[in-house]
């Protein structure tokens, strides 16, 4: 779910090193808009961009963290994964499965207030493109809904 840091405080004395944090919940829009936090010194973007610095944004797709459901139309058993990116088209998520561009998936959304493409279970997609991630055993996926 998309959800903004209100605010942050090192935990009580027994949480050493801990933090709270308090976040609010947003739906996820269907119209993309880059979120970005302003601070008076510069612009900082959300964590799951500083987390994947290298990974390039294709600039339609809204950065929101969304639970899905994803496998390739042959293969019953499903991957969990979360969103980095969404747009009313596309969606963009890290995977630790081997896929090819071009191949067809099929995507669930874990919550229905979270669906940001219209329908009910298995959406058809097609990837789009695939990226390397540095250092990491796992690739960035685009895929871009199929209207059937």
């Amino acid at each position: 779910m998309l959800a903004r840091v209100m605010r942050s405080r090192a935990a009580p004395e027994n949480g050493a090193g801990r933090e709270e944090i308090a976040l609010h919940f947003e739906s996820v829009p269907l119209v993309p808009k880059p979120i970005v936090e302003k601070s008076a010194e510069k612009p900082r973007e959300m964590l799951i961009e500083k987390a994947l610095p290298l990974a390039q944004k294709n600039g339609l797709l809204r950065s929101a963290a969304v639970a899905i459901r994803v496998r390739p139309e042959h293969i019953p058993w499903f991957e969990e994964a979360m969103t980095t990116e969404v747009s009313a088209e596309e969606i963009r998520f890290v995977s630790h499965r081997e896929h090819a561009a071009g191949d067809r998936m099929l995507v669930t959304f874990v919550g229905k207030d979270s669906r940001p493409w219209p329908g009910n279970g298995d959406t058809p997609a097609k990837i789009v493109k695939i990226e390397n991630l540095p250092k990491m055993a796992a690739v960035m996926v685009t895929i871009r809904r199929e209207i059937v």
